[in-house]
């Protein structure tokens, strides 16, 4: 997981580690995307939603309530596409839908690598009829296959990716099959680039419900393959409100296995999905509201994103009623997958369609529209768009306006006005993002600037149709995109001097004869959870002025008062499992942080025991060797050399002096704090990151109820416990992987690591290259008490590393539910 030593830390830090950012401003781009071949066009392009590329960012889909009328033959719905990362646009005519020329809901997403583009539409003709659609050119001619279709389904919103070289699609919706009204669903397949996929409908409200779930469940994926997703979980409607629970559920392995989304469970009532808000009123009232800017209520408000370097990090917002007549956006976070979460750390009143996002420098983006309006009246309302920033969980915001245009025109054509979402996304460290709004070319309404491709005479603020016809203002989608300023990369360093073992040799002049040991304590005085990188610099071995190993021990991380020890017991089990190489080690423990750590050190010596041996009886010489008082026969001699200098035929005894000195000392650590310029994006090269991945293991045929825990395999009985774990090494990088070591640790619940294993590993291909490798389970790592085998997997553990792109997917940790055998 490195570039070289130094970007080693880049790379690392740039992610999870990153530290705050340089004040300067961000690089904005607007873009209206009406093309200039339809100027005349005054539809309501409502309700847009993105779609970029990863792999080649250039090419953006764009969607929205955009008739074909014109553009399209008949039966067609456009989708907006542009080749150039949006400067320019074009409408591309390959949605199926009927003589209207357009969709209901539709939402777009290309997959991580294949390039292919996914939808999720409302087709027309049909009652809420779900269409997941699939294209391998979006620039091309052919209408897009329909993959899934069928009725009562509310809602899609597409999420997709690729992992081991297979598009896997997760398509949020409110399915009114599903049994007993608990309609909150994801439609996944995690092999869509085939031919004739298959979709499976998951089920993911738990609860009772009020005969169904609000219409947004909205998916999101990480490359590690956790997958989450929100939704309102309705408990009580009564036609104005509902009482609602916002609900998130996770699944810890890509969607895979005959249960997926349950890997979350709630802290309060023990079901399936984590409730981060109970019994919230969320306002429905299905028409233009003269107070909210002409927009509706329907409860449609989520979004959900998960942190690109560590998928424990995960932000959702959200919209519900606090007083008689507001509608707020909350925001929150979680550090432990979703768990447990924060208080509140943004609210925006009178607000709709929040959107959140996070970029590979730890940057949250959250897009909104507000109604800012003088009382109730519609009168000089308007519609303001902010993309906000912030790398510190808002506590400071970089607020970005991005339109401010009038609300009270046009008059609205149907509803939603302006939509019940858009949409933010990011690849690399750029915000990618959608949103409708009013679209008089007045640059006041444009605080960072825009682009028209439609005809437009700015100094009027007319709209024109062929440069000389006038057209009344609408509603259209505009592009943005927006580049946060490179930040340096500020890290906390520790060095803490270590000495372990014991130094039994009198002759020796590097060390005085005695124990050592040393206990280095860390503890987090940050309100937030921190991560940190322990490693061991050796000074001893070698000797004689030479430079020792730099062996990483462990990335860790601390909530808020939390501490943890690194002493002489865990750096012998973790990295020398067979002893230290010499009979005492010496060196550096550092630790790099992203924040500033309390860390203390605890030095604890003893002088050893010695052995003394002299002469006690008479020998023939007539004379004693060493009196039974104790008095010393050797005169002003030293008793060691009289000792040595025992004459002939006169026997020895001997006796211990008691070591007798001990003490303990304790040393607060000094803090270096560093700052680093960010490598260049142009500058990284194709790089492996391996990441280790928990297979799905049916159950075996002898114990069919048996649901196998992650990595576990059971003997050919079907019974706990397992045998051995199955680990999958995958190269999710965009370069070949070397051959590698894959490390184990193994760990007795009770008495603590039991054993350490390594495997050869590789070479792997790019993109999904991946193998299988299996470790036996020691006995006795499985507890007497019945608490089962745990065990904690580094791929990449060799020393050197290979280079590899992401720090942050090197570990995963488990365990195997059993008794001891």
């Amino acid at each position: 997981m490195r570039h070289s030593f130094i970007l080693t830390f880049l790379a690392f830090f740039l992610g999870a580690f990153a530290g705050p950012a340089q004040a300067a401003d961000p690089q904005i781009k607007v873009v209206n995307m009406i093309p200039a071949t339809v100027s005349g066009e005054t539809n309501q392009d409502s309700e847009p939603n993105l779609a970029v590329n990863p792999r080649d960012p250039k090419n953006i889909a764009g969607s929205a309530f955009t008739r074909g009328t014109g553009v399209c033959r008949r039966e067609l719905a456009p989708i907006f596409v542009s080749t150039d990362e949006g400067a320019t646009w074009a409408m591309n005519c390959i949605v199926p839908s009927d003589a209207s020329g357009m969709t209901s809901d539709i939402t777009v997403r290309f997959a991580g690598e294949s390039d292919n583009l996914y939808a999720g539409i409302l087709r027309r003709p049909g009652f809420l009829r779900l269409n997941i659609l699939r294209t391998n050119n979006f620039t091309g001619a052919s209408v897009m296959t329909v993959l899934e279709d069928r009725n009562s389904v509310d809602q899609p919103y597409v999420q997709a990716t690729t992992v081991g070289g297979m598009d896997q699609v997760f398509v949020g919706d409110n399915d009114f099959n599903a049994p007993g009204g608990r309609t909150a669903t994801v439609d996944e397949s995690l092999d869509a680039g085939v031919p004739a996929p298959v979709f499976t409908s998951v089920r993911i409200e738990a609860r009772a419900t009020s005969g169904q779930d609000g219409p947004p469940i909205r998916p999101a994926t990480h490359p590690d393959g956790t997958i989450y997703a929100a939704f309102y979980g309705w408990r009580a409607f009564n036609g104005a409100v509902a009482t609602t629970d916002l609900v998130v559920v996770r699944d810890d392995n890509g969607g895979a296995g005959p249960t997926p989304f349950t890997h979350l469970t709630d802290t309060g009532d023990g079901l399936v999905g984590q409730r981060v808000v109970q019994n919230r009123s969320v306002p429905w009232a299905n028409f233009s509201q003269a107070n909210f800017c002409q927009e509706r209520f329907v409860g449609s408000n989520i979004s959900i994103a998960t942190d690109p370097n560590n998928s424990d990090i995960v932000y959702v917002a959200w919209a519900d009623r606090l007083g008689d007549n507001d509608y707020t956006l909350h925001i929150r976070r979680s550090d432990d997958r979703g768990a447990t979460w924060s208080d509140d750390l943004r609210t925006v009143t009178n607000a709709t369609n929040p959107a959140l996002a996070i970029n590979k420098h730890g940057f949250v983006g959250f897009l909104y529209q507000q109604c800012v309006s003088e009382g109730d009246s519609p009168r000089n309302a308007r519609w303001v768009t902010h993309i906000e920033l912030t790398e510190d969980s808002f506590t400071t915001v970089k607020d970005l306006v991005l339109a401010d245009v009038p609300a009270d025109a046009p008059q609205p054509q149907f509803i939603p006005y302006i939509g019940d979402y858009l949409h933010l996304m990011t690849v690399g460290a750029d915000f990618y993002g959608i949103f409708s709004a009013n679209n008089t070319p007045n640059m006041a309404n444009f605080p960072n600037g825009v682009v028209y491709q439609r005809n437009a005479d700015f100094s009027t603020q007319t709209l024109l149709d062929n440069n000389k016809e006038k057209v009344d203002p609408s509603i259209d989608p505009f592009f943005f995109k927006v580049t946060p300023p490179e930040k340096k990369i500020v890290v906390y360093k520790y060095a803490a001097k270590l000495i372990c073992g014991v130094q039994d040799d009198p002759e020796n002049t590097q060390l005085a004869r005695g124990f050592y040991a040393t206990a280095i304590n860390i503890h987090n005085p940050n309100a937030e959870t921190v991560k940190f990188r322990k490693s061991l610099s050796l000074t001893f071995p070698p000797s004689r002025q030479r430079p020792g190993k730099v062996i990483r021990i462990a990335d860790d991380k601390l909530k808020e008062d939390q501490a943890l020890e690194v002493d002489c017991v865990d750096i012998r089990e973790r990295l020398f499992p067979n002893g230290f190489p010499k009979p005492y080690i010496k060196g550096f423990v550092t630790i790099t942080s992203s924040h500033s750590l309390d860390v203390t050190a605890v030095y604890s010596t003893r002088a050893l025991d010695q052995e003394v041996c002299c002469e006690r009886t008479r020998g023939d010489h007539g004379k004693d060797c060493c009196g039974h008082d104790g008095r010393d026969p050797c005169g002003d001699k030293d008793r060691e050399p009289c000792c040595r200098e025992r004459k002939p035929n006169c026997p020895t005894c001997c006796f211990t002096i008691a070591g007798g000195h001990s003490s303990v000392d304790v040393e607060q650590i000094a803090e270096r704090v560093m700052e680093r310029e960010p490598p260049a994006d142009e500058d990284e090269p194709d790089l492996p990151d391996l990441v280790p991945v928990a297979p799905f293991l049916p159950p075996p045929p002898n114990n069919p109820s048996h649901l196998p825990q992650n990595f576990c395999m059971l003997p050919d009985d079907g019974f706990v416990p397992a045998d051995d774990i199955r680990v999958i090494v995958r190269n999710q990088g965009s370069g070949a992987a070397a051959p590698s070591i894959t490390l184990v640790q193994f760990i007795n619940p009770v008495s603590g690591p039991v054993a350490t294993v390594t495997q050869d590993t590789g070479p792997l291909d790019v993109n999904g290259g991946e193998t299988s490798l299996d470790f036996a389970i020691p006995n006795e790592c499985y507890s007497a008490g019945g608490s089962g085998c745990n065990f904690d997997i580094t791929v990449n553990a060799g020393e050197p590393p290979i280079e590899e792109s992401n720090e942050g997917t090197n570990t995963a940790s488990s365990f195997c539910p059993g008794v001891a055998p």
